[in-house]
């Protein structure tokens, strides 16, 4: 990589000087820390992490690369920010553990409380950052040595060591894992309601067509079940070996590919997700293998090599993220202007390769759906957020001119409105409306509606500040515990239930292991949605530094179903909602700290345009 310069302070400080400069700094993150993690004022753990930042601070400085440093004060703003909305949010107030009377009772007290908390988080992520940044711009995956195994080996044993770590799970929940949604789609699937696209026809079709195929050969209802989950397990291993053996062909280290094999072997949710009848487990993995269709476009257009033969594999996949869930379509259309303006040069047949992916989407959700008579999604589901916004206003009594008022009493009540409110689900209020069945009013009235939403969200912006935070805070603040997977399955009427075909040791292991993230410490930041999703900025961060910015484009489906939730999400931290974020960390992290490697017989001659960067200066 190119070296860069570091910025130099116009004044260098005598070492006294500096040395008591960084000692204040640490006390105030410190103290700041110590606020909001709760600390006691006495503990001991104030004074190792005093000691621990002020080391921290003094052995490395300010100094740094200025496009560093730039790219550290916007993720430590973001950070900041992060950090104090989630724990408004969590808490509802701003003491961060500070409950005297004084405190609770003197609003400007809080606010400077809150600043302070803010100024000493800013300044240790920024040099937190300061220093990941620079030493993320250094670190390679590339292995230096000849592959010790053939691709193929690669990719098979990752398969293998795969499904077999999984097999206990499927053991030991057998035939399955159904929630309440899942026997909502087995329900379509054996006639007992009528098809709804609530869930995605499409994997209600995936359903039926594998339970068909089980309970021909089986007999039974379980039989039939249980082939589905098999075939799901089957296609996550091979859709995560893939990613190991693309990564390992592009020359990654063994070490690393052995990590990523672990990750997705021997974390419990894989394996927990790989026999729960979701429609968010197959959209994991289509969206991982769109994520990598989109990184080979990039780097076979990089290389100057044909990318015609990965345009099916981008428009099929981009099918399927468009099907199996309500939201992937809307990610799938963001991602393709991106797409397009970053392969200008063959914008043609990229471009048509989205339009043909898009005219398959939009066949099947018109005449297809229609010839099945599938009931579409209501109304209501699609507008979580703005009706939580207004919720909010009403709960918290703002006051609503008569126009207003009747406005929103021709979806429901009022003063119902007010007590079915939850800060963390929409649910509640969306349940209540269509109990009222009053779900035409916004078709009818839409511009009304969007009308009103803007003139509240002028009016009260703290409003909705506070109530999109609660809304979704736990898809972006670290801290957040909130159940992550299923682990029965629910009363049914087709007579399905858990029946373990394990016992002893390894049954209590794998049901152990389900939950046992919420006691663990540094283990249980593994399923944080929020640190996770905190990881994916760096990653895109570290990008920039390396001169590999063209890589962002490969991150554009992840973060465009994180976005989406941000503006329609139910429920405020839904781990299987942003499943995608688990699978696709890893292959972005590869490929982040990874140069391709040319194909064999083009080893020998010039070097990538990335490598040509990397080796200048």
């Amino acid at each position: 990589m190119t070296k860069m310069t570091r910025s130099q302070p116009i004044t260098e400080l005598p070492a006294p000087v500096r040395t008591v400069l960084f000692f204040l700094l640490a006390c105030i993150s410190t103290m700041a820390a110590a606020l909001f993690l709760e600390l006691s004022v006495a503990s001991s753990a104030c004074l190792f992490l005093l000691i621990g930042i002020f080391c921290f601070y003094k052995k490395y400085g300010f100094q740094s690369a200025r496009q560093i440093q730039i790219l550290a004060l916007i993720s430590s703003a973001a950070c900041t920010i992060s950090a104090i909305l989630g724990r408004y949010s969590k808490y509802d107030n701003l003491f961060y553990g500070i409950q005297t009377e004084d405190f609770r009772h003197s609003p400007t007290q809080q606010k400077l409380l809150t600043i302070f908390i803010a100024a000493g988080l800013f300044i240790f992520f920024y040099f937190f950052f300061l220093r990941l940044y620079e030493y993320g711009g250094k670190f390679t995956i590339n292995r230096i040595k000849a592959q010790p195994m053939e691709n193929w080996a690669v990719f098979l044993c990752s398969f293998l060591m795969i499904l077999i770590c999984w097999l206990p799970y499927f053991l030991a929940y057998f035939p399955g894992i159904l929630s309440n949604d899942s026997v909502w789609q087995m329900d379509q699937v054996l006639g007992i309601r009528p098809y709804s696209n609530h869930h995605p026809f499409t994997h209600t079709m995936i359903i039926k067509l594998l339970y068909t195929i089980g309970h021909a050969i089986f007999g039974t209802v379980s039989g039939g079940i249980a082939t589905y989950t098999f075939f799901q397990m089957t296609v996550m291993a091979l859709i995560f070996s893939y990613l190991i053996y693309t990564i390992y062909h592009q020359g990654a280290k063994t070490g690393w590919c052995i990590a990523v094999l672990a990750y997705f072997a021997l974390v419990p949710f894989h394996a927990m997700y790989s026999i729960t009848m979701w429609k968010d487990i197959l959209f994991g993995g289509v969206v991982l293998l769109f994520v990598i269709s989109i990184w080979k476009l990039l780097t076979k257009y990089r290389r100057g090599e044909p990318i015609w033969p990965v345009l099916p594999m981008f428009a099929v996949t981009g099918i399927f993220v468009s099907l199996l869930r309500t939201n992937g379509f809307l990610a799938f259309l963001l991602c393709i202007p991106f797409v397009v303006i970053m392969l200008r040069k063959h914008w043609l047949p990229v471009l048509a390769s989205g339009i043909v992916s898009v005219i398959v989407v939009l066949t099947v959700l018109g005449p297809v759906m229609s010839a099945f008579k599938v009931i579409p999604v209501d109304t209501v589901e699609a507008l979580s957020i703005p009706l939580q916004h207004i919720s909010r206003m009403i709960a918290d009594d703002k006051p609503l001119t008569q126009e207003q008022t009747e406005l929103i009493e021709k979806l429901a009540p009022v003063e119902e409105i007010k007590e079915a409110y939850r800060p963390y689900i929409s649910d509640p209020v969306k349940n209540l409306i269509r109990r009222y069945n009053n779900q035409q009013a916004l078709s009818e009235y839409r511009w009304e509606y969007i009308k009103l939403w803007v003139s509240l969200a002028l009016k009260y912006p703290g409003e909705i500040i506070k109530a999109q935070a609660d809304q979704t805070y736990g898809y972006w603040y670290p801290d957040v515990q909130y159940w992550n997977v299923w682990t029965y399955t629910v009363d049914n009427d087709f007579g399905i239930s858990t029946t373990p075909l394990i016992d002893g040791p390894v049954y209590n292991m794998v049901r152990n292991a389900a939950t046992s993230y919420r006691t663990i410490p540094i283990y249980g930041m593994v399923w944080s949605i929020g640190l996770n999703m905190l990881a994916v900025f760096a990653l895109g961060a570290v990008c920039i530094v390396k001169r590999k910015a063209w890589l962002l484009t490969a991150f554009i489906p992840t973060v465009a179903v994180f976005l989406t939730l941000m503006i329609s999400t139910p429920v405020y931290a839904e781990f299987r909602y942003i499943y995608c974020l688990f699978t696709t960390l890893p292959f972005l992290a590869s490929i982040t700290f990874l140069t391709p490697q040319r194909p064999r017989k083009e080893a020998n001659g010039q070097k990538e345009p990335e490598q040509q960067a990397e080796s200048a200066g």
